[in-house]
């Protein structure tokens, strides 16, 4: 059976330890000329030498950056099953998609109205990833939430609620 491969979006759920742990183990592996095998189930996955080596380099390259950005942007997509949203900014219309943190989902269901369709600005967490040779990954938690009004700028269909 084949190995899926990790990809740097994948890595976004990888803390800063974790991180600095996996870069020391394959750093190990590849001066030592090692190999590994990981076998859970049905599932195998075999590195040899060669391999060790390019999964050193590709962590070893890896960066991870957090830090807290303010956005206004309307909420077009809210799933509070999955703790997903999704605005579209009110300076260009860029979506952000990301996830809502626990207490930013517990204190949005107790205050009310449902934010859908309703313009705010957003506190968010933006975890980057960087990799060599690949754009930077980024992936978006939504930490806060505070009711503004529309912009003037949008389009009427945007600007009032459903």
């Amino acid at each position: 059976m084949k190995a899926r491969r990790r990809t740097t979006a994948t890595l976004l759920a990888v803390h800063d330890r974790q991180l600095g742990t996996l870069k020391e183990f394959f750093k190990l592996l590849d001066d030592e000329g090692a190999s590994l095998r990981l076998v859970k189930g049905d599932s195998d996955l075999e590195l040899d030498s060669a391999a060790v080596s390019r999964a050193r380099h590709r962590v070893e390259g890896l960066r991870i950056e957090d830090r807290n950005e303010a956005f206004e942007g309307q909420i077009v997509n809210w799933t509070p099953y999955s703790h997903r949203f999704e605005p579209p900014l009110h300076d260009g219309g860029a979506l952000l998609p990301g996830t809502v943190a626990r207490e930013a989902m517990d204190r949005a269901n107790q205050e009310g109205p449902h934010p859908f369709n309703q313009h705010f600005r957003l506190s968010l967490k933006v975890r980057e990833a960087r990799a060599r040779n690949r754009p930077p990954k980024k992936l978006y938690t939504l930490l806060k939430m505070e009711p503004v009004d529309a912009p003037e700028s949008l389009p009427a269909s945007r600007q009032q609620a459903l």
